[in-house]
């Protein structure tokens, strides 16, 4: 049976909770509210925990200690969620607009919020609950001391918020937040590789299909989710075979292709909409299944450094590092491991990404921004040389290539003759560790024949 469409828009909302401000505060605020409705039934004063001042139950005191919360509780969230909206816009600023939801997935601040609103949520069902004389006299202890917990953990995140947010308005911090994203991206696009090699299409009964069909989106966006095991279910069901034309993070349009269909029939309309109802289109990218956006970001951070109205050229080296250091990671897992777009089945087909494509992306742009400072151009081929020790022998010669087009790119922009003495030294340094690994695995090569 095939799964509804609303179940891949399921799939795609629940990826975008992660930096929703509104579901933590949401969470805590209902939490809240049955806390408040729960403390209402017990009957058992803490005679064990209060003094006995405080057993007596004085519904006028607790009362006004949740009017003093509710009001107090609600200022600092007006007040946290205006310093918030600033900081934010900050931030895209200094770095790059699109690395706004990265840091409105920031924990500390999702839990500050939360806890604010969950003050004020509880102080005003308490207080509805004890003017509607719903409350027993033994509650009343209880209900001061959870609003004792509540305005407790509320200073705590005030004091904690206060420091976070300065901390997260630094540019290196905000780098450092999407280096985790890219690694992270990456380290699960990985992990989506099969350990059973795919089936040779020569063997699928199928391949001799010939009937083509060409599906397109019904609107323009980015594509934000592919439900790949809805597709593989779709095509296992109708005996066809599904080639996308698209990955997580494209660009797509009415007149674009998303899939194409082969068949041993036409394909009707529902089969048309069951395609496009697995592949989610929205108006900006998800960094949950698209590895190369967290290279893009970081890049973009860079070249915006490197533009004549910031003129930042070491927050451009910074980036360098961490997209070294992502591409560190990448490099060592040989590309027979990589994802290669193919099903178990062989009937579903998708553009695979691979680790040359993550090296285009991360330092082609910086080098053409950057191309006229030297500090920056001698950290990306000091970046290639690091990667071709250790990265897998496969991807020494796009390495090189990269240093080849560096060398082509300052040929013009470089002022100084030393500084273009010292890159011709690092990329000779760079082709020549790459030569001797390659030297080396020739050498193995020999004796093992």
């Amino acid at each position: 049976m095939r799964q509804p469409i609303l179940l891949s828009y399921l799939r795609n909302e629940l990826r975008k909770v992660r930096s929703a401000l509104w579901f933590r505060p949401a969470v805590m605020c209902a939490l809240a509210a049955l806390l408040a409705v729960l403390l209402v039934s017990v009957e058992t004063p803490p005679s064990d925990i209060l003094p006995g001042q405080m057993l007596s139950g004085d519904r006028e005191a607790v009362q006004q200690l949740l009017r003093f919360m509710a009001g107090g509780m609600l200022t600092v969230t007006t007040v946290t969620q205006s310093v918030l909206m600033l900081v934010l816009s900050i931030a895209a600023g200094q770095a790059s607009p699109r690395a706004v939801p990265e840091l409105m997935a920031d924990r500390v601040t999702q839990n500050a919020l939360g806890t604010f609103l969950a003050g004020v949520v509880f102080s005003l069902s308490a207080l509805t609950l004890l003017e509607f004389k719903a409350v027993e006299a033994a509650a009343i202890p209880w209900i001061f001391i959870a609003a004792l917990l509540l305005l407790a953990a509320a200073i705590k995140y005030l004091v904690q918020w206060i420091h976070h947010v300065a901390d997260a308005m630094k540019l290196n911090r905000i780098v450092a937040q999407l280096y985790c994203q890219a690694r992270d991206a990456v380290a699960a696009y990985l992990d989506t590789a099969r350990d059973t090699p795919a089936p040779d299409p020569a063997s699928d009964p199928d391949r001799h299909h010939q009937t083509l069909c060409v599906i397109s989106p019904d609107d323009a966006g980015y594509v934000q989710l592919i439900d790949l095991d809805r597709l593989e279910d779709l095509a296992e069901s109708d005996g066809l075979r599904l080639e996308l034309a698209v990955r997580e993070g494209d660009f797509v349009h009415p007149a674009a292709a998303l899939a194409t269909v082969r068949s041993s029939a036409v394909a009707g309309s529902d089969l048309r909409q069951s395609v496009r109802g697995a592949i989610v289109i929205g108006p900006e990218r998800s960094s949950e299944g698209d590895p190369l956006l967290g290279f893009e970001l970081l890049t973009e951070v860079a070249c915006r450094a490197l533009s004549p109205s910031v003129n930042d050229p070491q927050t451009a080296v910074i980036c360098v590092q961490y997209l070294a250091a992502v591409l560190s990671d990448a490099g060592r897992v040989p590309p027979g491991a990589y994802p290669d777009g193919v099903s178990p089945s062989g009937r579903l087909r998708q553009p695979a990404v691979g680790f040359v494509d993550m090296l285009e992306r991360a330092f082609r742009p910086i080098v053409r921004e950057g191309s006229a400072s030297a500090e920056v151009v001698f950290q990306v081929v000091d970046a290639l040389r690091d990667l071709s020790a250790t990265v897998a022998s496969d991807y020494l010669p796009a390495i090189v290539e990269e240093g080849r087009r560096v060398d082509e790119y300052c040929a013009g922009r470089l002022v100084l003759r030393s500084d273009l003495d010292a890159l011709s030294a690092k990329l000779a340094a760079l082709r020549g560790v790459a030569d001797h690994r390659s030297g080396a695995l020739d050498g193995r090569a020999e004796q093992v024949a």
